[in-house]
C-alpha cells in the first residue's frame, strides 16, 4: 500500500460537520481581530485534513474503479458531496460576514475572500440531494469509460489503451481503432445520455433553486470565476476564431500534405507524421529516469522535486484494467506533497503527460508554503493550466532524451503545430457547453445537432466520412470527460494556451528569463488572481484582443504561413 494510502481515514463525516459548525461559531463570536485570525486559521487546518482524506480517496478509485474497497470510499465521498458543498459555504459565509473580515486581506491577501465571494451563495438545502446525486453520476460516468471492453482485432483493450493506435502509420490500423472506439460508445450510447440527461436537469434544477435562469452563473461560481463571466469568454472564442482557426486551418491543410493525402478524415487528425508520430524510446521507467535527467539540467529545484515524486511513489503511470481514463494532479495538504495520475501507452502522449502533470505538481509543490493551504496550494483553473501548458513548452530542447535527436525534433513540431490548432476544438467544447445549459431540455439528437454545428464552425476539416456512424451522429462530445465531470473547464485550457504561447515565443529568445518569469508564477501560486499571477510572469492577458492578434500574427510568421 502507497504511504499515501496508508495514512488515509474515513472520517466521522457527523462529528467532523459538527465541529466545522462549532467552529464557525467561535469565529462568528471573536471579540478581537487577534482571536478572529486565530479561529480562522484552526478552521482551515480542518478543512485541509477533510480534504486530503477525500483527496487520497479519489485518487485511490482512480486507481483502480474495480476495487471494492475503494469504490466503497468513492461512494462515501459521492454520498457526503451535500455536506462538504454545505460546510464550504458555512464557512465563505462566516468568514464575509464577520466585522473583522478585512483583517483576513491583511493576513493572506485579498484573494482569499475574492474565492469565498464566488463560493458563498452555491448552496441551499433544497439542493442536498442533487448535488449528492451528481457526484454519484459523475463517478458512474468515469467507471463506464474505464472498462476494458474495446474489442480490435481480437483483443480488448480500455479507451486509455487504445489510443497508441490511433496515430499509427497504418492508416487501416488508425481507422479501424476509431472504429472500435465508435463502436464502444455506441454500445453504451443509452447509459451516455441517460448520465448527462440527469446531469443537465439537476444542474439546472439547482440553478434555479439557487435564483437564476439557468445552471451557468453556478458553473461559474464553482469555477471560481471572479473576475470574468460568459460575456468575456463568448468574446474570447470569437477572437480565437478570427485569428487562429485560419492558422488551424492551414496547418491541417500542411498535415494532410505531409501524409500524402488529399483530405484529411477524421482517422487521420491525430496523425502529424507519414512515418506515423514519435514515440518514447522506452517504457514508463525509461521516460521517468529520463524526466530525471530532463528536470535537473532545466532547473535544480525541478530535479530535486522529480526525483521526491519519484522516491516517494507519487507517479502512478502504468496502464492497467479498471484503471480510470486521462491525467490528472491531486494535492495532499496534510503531506505536503502532490501526486500524478496518468495513463502511458507508449505513444508521444507519455511525454505530454510527464511535462503537463508535473508542471502542475511542481508548482503546486512550490506553493506550498502559501496559507490558507486550501485555497492557495492550485490557482483557479485558467491559471493552474498555465503553468502546466508552459512546461511542455520550456522543457522543448530536452526532447531528445525521449525520442532521440530526430524524433524530438518530429515531436517539437507536431506537439506546436497540435497546440496552435487544438485551440479551435477548447473553443468549440465552450461554446457547446454554454448552449446546453442555455437550454438544458434538449433531447439527445437535439444535443448531437448543435454538436454538429459548432463543429462545423470550428472544426472545419472534420471528415467522418460515413466510417464512424455513432461519432458522426453528433456525439464526439462524450468522450470529452469534462463535458460531464466538470462544466465550463475547458475554455481554461485556451486561456492558457494563449499564455503558455508566449513563453514559449519568449524562450526562443531567452530561455533563461523565460524560465525565471515560469518560477515566478509558479511560486505567486493560488494566493493572486489569474490577472495579477499573469503581471508576475510578463503575460498578456488572453481577454487583451490585441495581445490575442499579435501572437497569432508572431505564430503565422513562425510557421512561415505568411
Amino acid at each position: 500500500m502507497s504511504s499515501f494510502a496508508a495514512f488515509y481515514q474515513r472520517p466521522d463525516l457527523e462529528a467532523h460537520a459538527a465541529a466545522e459548525r462549532a467552529m464557525a461559531g467561535r469565529v462568528a463570536a471573536a471579540d478581537s481581530a487577534e482571536t478572529f485570525l486565530a479561529a480562522v486559521q484552526k478552521w482551515n487546518e480542518a478543512r485541509a485534513t477533510l480534504d486530503t482524506h477525500a483527496q487520497i480517496a479519489s485518487v485511490r478509485y482512480s486507481q483502480c474503479t474495480t476495487d471494492e474497497s475503494a469504490k466503497a470510499e468513492q461512494d462515501f465521498w459521492d454520498e457526503s458531496a451535500a455536506t462538504l458543498r454545505e460546510l464550504e459555504v458555512l464557512h465563505a459565509k462566516t468568514l464575509l460576514d464577520s466585522e473583522y473580515r478585512n483583517t483576513l486581506d491583511e493576513a493572506y491577501g485579498p484573494q482569499f475572500l475574492a474565492l469565498k465571494k464566488c463560493l458563498a451563495t452555491t448552496f441551499i438545502d433544497e439542493i442536498r440531494a442533487d448535488v449528492a446525486e451528481e457526484a454519484k453520476l459523475k463517478s458512474r460516468y468515469v467507471e463506464l469509460l474505464a472498462k476494458p471492453d474495446v474489442s480490435f482485432r481480437g483483443n480488448t483493450y480500455s479507451l486509455s489503451e487504445l489510443i497508441k493506435f490511433y496515430d499509427h502509420a497504418d492508416r487501416d490500423t488508425r481507422r479501424e481503432a476509431q472504429q472500435a472506439r465508435d463502436a464502444f460508445l455506441g454500445s453504451h450510447a443509452e447509459e451516455l445520455d441517460s448520465i448527462y440527461d440527469q446531469l443537465t436537469t439537476l444542474r439546472d434544477r439547482m440553478g434555479r433553486a439557487l435564483g437564476h435562469d439557468s445552471y451557468t452563473p453556478v458553473g461559474y461560481q464553482l469555477m471560481t470565476r471572479a473576475s470574468y463571466g460568459p460575456d468575456e469568454v463568448a468574446a474570447f472564442r470569437d477572437a480565437i476564431y478570427e485569428h487562429f482557426l485560419p492558422i488551424a486551418n492551414r496547418l491541417h491543410g500542411m498535415q494532410a500534405k505531409r501524409l500524402g493525402l488529399d483530405a484529411l478524415q477524421f482517422h487521420d487528425e491525430p496523425l502529424w507524421d507519414a512515418e506515423g508520430n514519435p514515440r518514447p524510446e522506452g517504457d514508463a521507467a525509461f521516460v521517468v529516469d529520463r524526466a530525471k535527467t530532463m528536470y535537473s539540467e532545466v532547473h535544480p529545484k525541478l530535479g530535486e522535486f522529480m526525483k521526491l515524486m519519484d522516491d516517494r511513489g507519487l507517479l502512478d503511470l502504468e496502464l492497467r484494467d479498471g484503471k480510470a481514463g486521462g491525467g490528472f494532479c491531486a494535492n495532499f495538504h496534510d503531506l505536503g506533497v502532490p501526486f500524478v495520475f496518468a495513463n502511458f501507452n507508449g505513444s508521444d502522449g507519455d511525454i505530454m503527460v510527464i511535462t503537463h502533470e508535473l508542471g502542475h505538481a511542481f508548482q503546486c509543490y512550490t506553493s506550498r508554503h502559501h496559507e490558507p493551504r486550501m485555497e492557495y496550494a492550485f490557482p483557479t483553473y485558467e491559471a493552474c493550466e498555465v503553468h502546466s501548458m508552459s512546461m511542455e513548452f520550456l522543457t522543448y530542447p530536452w526532447m531528445h532524451l525521449f525520442f532521440g535527436d530526430e524524433g524530438g525534433k518530429a515531436y517539437r513540431r507536431s506537439h506546436f503545430e497540435r497546440a496552435v490548432a487544438g485551440l479551435s476544438y477548447l473553443t468549440c467544447v465552450d461554446h457547446f457547453q454554454h448552449d446546453v445549459y442555455a437550454e438544458p431540455g434538449m433531447s439527445p439528437a437535439d444535443r448531437n445537432a448543435r454538436w454538429l454545428e459548432h463543429e462545423a464552425r470550428y472544426l472545419p476539416h472534420r471528415d467522418y466520412g460515413g466510417q464512424f456512424p455513432y461519432l458522426q451522429s453528433g456525439t464526439f462530445w462524450q468522450r470529452q470527460r469534462h463535458i460531464y465531470l466538470m462544466p465550463f473547464y475547458y475554455i481554461d485550457y485556451a486561456l492558457a494556451q494563449v499564455c503558455a504561447l508566449q513563453f514559449w515565443m519568449r524562450a526562443q529568445e531567452d530561455h533563461d528569463k523565460a524560465l525565471a518569469d515560469y518560477m515566478a508564477i509558479c511560486e505567486v501560486g493560488g494566493s493572486v488572481s489569474f490577472g495579477e499571477m499573469l503581471e508576475a510572469g510578463n503575460v498578456r492577458s488572453p481577454f487583451d484582443a490585441d495581445a490575442l492578434a499579435d501572437i497569432a500574427r508572431r505564430i503565422s510568421h513562425s510557421l512561415e504561413l505568411d
